[in-house]
């Protein structure tokens, strides 16, 4: 269960435990408000893809709803938000864009299929919130103290101090009401629906040694796992920092079943014959 705290202390402490904050209680207070630091910190992390996917698939669907949530549906926007708001913080002009023109993105590479689902309204976290890759890909709800609000994806990461991000030029506009500070509070929630999962192979991917991206998900996710010729039981893939997954071992050459479990215990699960390197894959089905 995934809980997410506004909390430097708490950040710390799971960081010296060895554990990633989203896994780890943190408790919940406000953060430094300085925002002046306005440098991104992301790596160049995998080259560009090539998005060939003929591979045939077998697919199935287990949508499981019946699990513990830490979720909370507001009634006059229904926004479904996860966890603790991020409060203090302040928003800035990255740029934050798909052509990285001054910065990269820390959860790329993103072939043009997958910038088409996610949309413009992109934004960066504070580094210390994304070590482990675990934002990439979610959305978060930013408000304004001046009383604008939008929803942007996350896609990689910025040197900002704990509650302050960087966003995209559509997102600014949107939001900028010329004020200063500008003082915003973010947080977890349930992307648009824009279309089913993606599964995105990284370049370098093989049967000996798999990496895959897990696109366009409406819910944080908790856990990716895979069945296969390799692992007879359900194994957990590896979360690494690009936000990608990986199997130090492979999926081997035979067919194989991805498992995506959201935050909210929610699955979907998806049989394949087979992938290529670079292949965008559909999956199934989307969280509800």
């Amino acid at each position: 269960m995934f809980i997410v705290g506004s909390s430097d202390a708490g950040v710390q402490r799971c960081a010296e435990d060895g554990q990633s904050w989203l896994n780890c209680e943190c408790s919940s207070t406000d953060a430094d408000a300085d925002a002046d630091t306005d440098t991104d910190a992301d790596s160049d992390s995998d080259t560009d893809t090539d998005t060939d996917s003929d591979t045939d698939t077998d697919s199935d669907t287990d949508t499981d709803t019946d699990a513990d949530t830490d979720s909370d549906t507001d009634s006059d926007t229904d926004l479904v938000t996860y966890g603790e708001p991020f409060t203090g913080g302040e928003y800035h002009l990255g740029p934050v864009d798909w052509d990285e023109t001054v910065w990269v993105n820390g959860c790329r590479p993103y072939p043009v299929e997958i910038q088409a689902l996610e949309g413009n309204y992109l934004a960066k976290v504070s580094t210390t919130l994304n070590l482990n890759g675990e934002l990439c890909d979610t959305c978060i709800f930013i408000s304004t103290g001046q009383g604008n609000s939008l929803i942007a994806r996350v896609v990689g990461s910025a040197t900002n101090t704990m509650n302050s991000i960087d966003v995209s030029e559509t997102v600014y506009d949107e939001l900028n009401a010329g004020e200063w500070p500008r003082v915003m509070t973010w947080q977890l929630v349930k992307c648009q629906d824009t279309g089913k999962i993606q599964y995105q192979y990284s370049a370098g991917a093989n049967p000996w040694w798999t990496a895959v991206w897990v696109r366009n998900s409406r819910i944080p996710i908790e856990k990716v796992e895979v069945l296969s010729d390799t692992h007879t039981d359900w194994y957990t893939l590896t979360r690494e920092v690009d936000g990608s997954y990986t199997c130090d071992d492979g999926f081997g050459q035979g067919e194989f079943t991805i498992k995506v479990t959201a935050i909210d215990g929610q699955t979907i699960e998806d049989t394949f014959s087979a992938f290529t390197a670079g292949q965008i894959a559909e999956s199934s089905g989307q969280f509800e």
